[in-house]
């Protein structure tokens, strides 16, 4: 039998989004065997990363996988990571297509810190922005980041 198909590689992570300290594993399935024409060793080889940082590929066959890390002090990062068409190929010598991108966001920059004050309508002080009260429950003014806690 003669083998003319082209091997496919297809890319996802187990997260969609990340946040500072949290990383994803990425997974790389191959519908036919690479072998040893698809390398990655952390910061060369057949994978173009960008957003982050991607761990050398464990595994073997048609099953690999590495770690993704985020760029620190990024709001709103999209990471990428893609393999080009022709890096890899299978046993018989077809080389690959392109592989997918995953949906990988993430956010590491820390929030601002929040600020408040006591509202005006509140302030029952000598004067009215003096921050002083006696009202027992007071209303507080400020902004802090959206789903910031």
């Amino acid at each position: 039998m003669l083998d003319t198909a082209a091997p496919t590689v297809t890319i996802t992570s187990d997260a969609a989004a990340l946040k500072a300290g949290e990383t994803a594993t990425v997974t790389f399935t191959f519908s036919e065997d690479p072998g040893a024409s698809f390398t990655w060793d952390g910061t060369q080889g057949d994978v173009i990363v960008s957003g982050g940082t991607l761990s050398a590929i464990s595994g073997s066959g048609l099953v690999r996988t590495a770690t993704f890390t985020p760029d620190a002090s990024t709001d709103g990062g999209t990471a990428s990571i893609t393999i080009g068409a022709g890096s890899y190929a299978d046993a018989a010598g077809n080389t690959g297509g392109v592989g997918t991108t995953p949906s990988l966001h993430f956010d590491t920059l820390a929030p601002a810190v929040p600020l408040a004050h006591l509202s005006p309508l509140s302030d029952s002080g000598a004067i009215p922005v003096d921050g002083v009260t006696t009202v027992v429950t007071p209303t507080f003014d400020g902004f802090a980041e959206a789903g910031s806690t």
